[in-house]
């Protein structure tokens, strides 16, 4: 019971740990891991969901947030737009540099011009200046992956909801668990049902402290067993609704921007 009370704890440590990591900080790392591997419109999709909690973030996120926007422009060719997010970041820190040694030229020449147009425009480079973005509602895409569809993907079968978020290596993971922990629940309540009826039907010469403790021993499994699947099922059902999307594990080549070569992508 000792090592069960454990395994009940720890998950519900790491449980809410996780809920500790605010949907701006998700959002974030997505996109980075995103344009890491290339794909720029999923990291704009994601920058845009941090841009909603943007304006009570630190100017640090900001200025991170406002970046990645600003590259995955000019991946685009959206030079213009991509100078607009640079211009905020020069703003924020008058002194921002982007390291040559892992930031492509392209990039670096877009952010000159940015720098170029505030200095023409009589920019204080001595001054930060504090910027308050107003979230813009989002437009539903259709077919857009939605909490809801996750919530109740995920309320009737654990682990479906983060496979339908993207999540397949974690949907998987808690689909198995759930499955496992299920039949042994359901395997420790026909061993309970089946203690229960020998020990109410036990003649009057039968060892009935023996038949008591078998009763009570199975009891106590099933109950134990039936604790872990529903811990599972809540985690699993929190995880699919509150957190933001994500890949799970990626392989993939990285671009011209930035160092090239493999990179592995292990997220939850």
């Amino acid at each position: 019971m000792r090592r069960l009370t454990l395994i009940i704890s720890l998950v519900l440590i790491f449980s809410i740990a996780a809920l500790a990591v605010s949907d701006f900080e998700k959002a974030l790392e997505n996109a980075k891991i995103y344009y890491d591997q290339g794909d720029f419109t999923k990291s704009i999709e994601e920058l845009q969901k941090a841009m909603k909690t943007l304006e009570s973030q630190n100017n640090d996120d900001k200025i991170e947030a406002y970046k990645y926007l600003g590259f995955s422009y000019v991946a685009f060719g959206e030079k213009e737009k991509a100078k607009v997010e640079f211009k905020k970041v020069i703003k924020l820190k008058p002194s921002m540099k982007l390291d040559a040694t892992i930031v492509s030229p392209k990039i670096i020449a877009v952010f000159a011009e940015a720098r170029a147009e505030l200095e023409a425009e009589g920019f204080d480079f001595t001054q930060p200046v504090s910027i308050n973005p107003v979230p813009t509602p989002q437009p539903r895409v259709p077919g857009q992956i939605t909490k809801s569809g996750a919530f109740f993907r995920s309320l009737f079968i654990p682990g479906l909801g983060q496979i339908y978020k993207g999540q397949k290596t974690k949907g998987y993971v808690i689909m198995g668990s759930g499955v496992v922990f299920l039949g042994a629940t359901l395997g420790a309540m026909g061993d309970y049902n089946d203690k229960k009826d020998a020990y109410e039907s036990a003649e009057y010469n039968a060892d009935f402290e023996k038949l008591f403790k078998d009763y009570e021993d199975a009891g106590s499994k099933a109950t134990a067993m039936a604790t872990i699947t529903g811990v599972i099922w809540m985690y699993n059902i929190i995880d699919a609704s509150f957190f933001s999307f994500g890949p799970s594990t990626n392989l993939k080549v990285n671009p011209d921007f930035g160092k090239p070569g493999l990179k592995l992508q292990i997220k939850f």
